[in-house]
């Protein structure tokens, strides 16, 4: 997030043909509302409220998704490895519907979900002609 700020509020939210959330805000913006959604999921509350759509700049996002990361780091240290790998029934969009889940693979499907939209915001960077060089193999040190 912290290349993505260098962009003007214009460039974040302008819309790229081809990208499921195409702008680069939008990408954050679903990044930290699906983490959001899915750990609250793991706690029993599916109906929660999208607080990463009404972000508007990075710096909101920034905001929300230090929020997040806390909620998530909580969940994981109150969790047993044993409630990890233990299937059981969680209601989940639409209304309520239940659906048996592992959380230890909500939790990876997160995270590969995660890696999957930074990649696509990376390559919003690129299009708009400021790639994200610590991003790209080897890695290289901050500029």
């Amino acid at each position: 997030m912290e290349h993505c700020r260098k962009f003007s509020a214009e460039e974040q939210s302008t819309e790229h043909p081809g990208f499921g959330y195409p702008s680069l805000i939008e990408q954050l913006r679903h990044i930290i509302g699906a983490e959001d959604y899915w750990f609250s999921v793991l706690q029993g509350n599916w109906d929660i409220e999208d607080h990463a759509a009404a972000c508007n700049t990075v710096a909101e996002l920034e905001e929300r998704r230090g929020i997040v990361a806390n909620q998530t780091t909580d969940y994981l240290m109150n969790i047993t490895d044993q409630d990890l790998d233990k299937l059981d029934e969680y209601a989940t969009w639409p209304d309520a519907t239940l659906r048996e889940l592992l959380p230890s693979m909500v939790i990876m499907r997160v995270i590969s979900h995660h890696i999957h939209h930074r990649g696509q915001a990376v390559a919003i960077c690129r299009i708009l002609r400021n790639p994200a060089p610590t991003m790209d193999f080897p890695v290289a040190p901050p500029v």
